[in-house]
């Protein structure tokens, strides 16, 4: 009798931490089924909602340069000045900026930047004084040593071999974890504008597919970026200008190697997003991978995209005034 009540007990108690744990299971998975409801999925991307003054078309640029020098295969970056395009590689390119003729890609000048290294320089911004180099590529996501090289367009003259650098460190003030991931960082970097006394970035996230808007000092120290906005840029964003007028401002990337133009127009100081947009889709270069763009003067825009197995390192044309033609036939 005792032995029967024991084993009584014994199943009770079986059948009881069984619909305990059954319980906690069936409330992890409906936590987990409104978690995922109320997220939607990750990898397709977002619907893009702008303000009414939005505007899409599809157009095919002309190849300014069909075949860019070997030695800036992994062109990442646009500038012009000395009536010469001026480029960099990105990662393990060396610390050097390369001076190109505008009309044939010819290397001009290739000058070494002192006090620097390449860790994954991306983007390329200028004053009428200084260029600056933005060694902020960080698709891991675990870089904290962030920072721009501020160097005197007088030091890169013709005959010179390396020009002095200064250094603006930076850190974002919402990253807060650093863990080491694969193309899945929200703090990832390529493009930077100069506007007035500041650096503009516009982040490279991987995860949403959304730019942030940054903000950071010119002068050398180190500083913590001021986040200005977020725009919905439905693709990796990698690279921006703003036109020589100051009124327009072009961000370029790509959607699953799809590249596209972002273009603001009619904004107020660094509001870009919130006036007239267009975003112009180029399908015809598809797997084209686009890594800086340059306004030359107020219409022409150059886009340039590194090697890739569909297409040597180059650079594209297209014309602001066609595009807004297109748009309104």
């Amino acid at each position: 009798m005792v032995l029967r009540k024991i084993n009584n007990f014994q199943v009770l108690f079986q059948r009881n931490n069984f619909i305990h744990y059954a319980i906690v299971v069936l409330n992890f998975i409906l936590f987990l089924s409104i978690l995922i409801s109320c997220q939607g999925p990750q990898k397709e991307q977002e619907q893009v909602i702008i303000s009414s003054d939005y505007k899409e078309v599809t157009n095919t640029p002309d190849i300014l340069i069909e075949k860019l020098s070997k030695k800036i295969r992994e062109t990442s970056g646009l500038a012009e000045f000395d009536s010469l395009i001026w480029t960099i590689n990105d990662s393990g390119g060396g610390n050097f900026i390369y001076a190109l003729n505008k009309n044939t890609g010819k290397i001009k000048r290739k000058i070494g930047i002192k006090k620097a290294k390449n860790h994954d320089w991306e983007a390329l911004a200028s004053d009428k004084e200084f260029i600056y180099i933005a060694d902020v590529g960080n698709n891991k996501g675990n870089r904290i040593d962030l920072k721009v090289y501020k160097v005197k367009k007088k030091s890169l003259k013709a005959g010179k071999e390396e020009a002095k650098s200064e250094t603006i460190y930076f850190n974002y003030p919402d990253q807060k974890i650093f863990y080491r991931t694969k193309r899945r960082s929200r703090f990832d970097c390529e493009a930077i504008i100069s506007f007035g006394d500041s650096l503009v970035l516009f982040t490279k996230d991987w995860f949403t597919n959304k730019t942030r808007m940054y903000s950071i000092p010119k002068e050398p120290g180190s500083y913590e970026a001021k986040l200005l906005d977020t725009f919905n840029a439905n693709g990796l964003i990698t690279g921006a200008d703003l036109s020589k007028d100051g009124k327009k401002l072009v961000l370029c990337g790509y959607s699953n190697f799809d590249p596209f133009l972002w273009i603001f127009e009619d904004f107020e100081g660094k509001d870009f997003f919130a006036g007239k947009v267009t975003r112009v889709e180029y399908p015809s270069f598809r797997d084209a991978q686009t890594e800086g763009v340059l306004f030359m003067g107020n219409d022409s825009i150059l886009v340039s995209s590194e090697r890739s197995p569909s297409y040597s390192q180059r650079i594209y044309y297209f014309s602001h005034s066609k595009i807004m033609e297109e748009i309104g036939k």
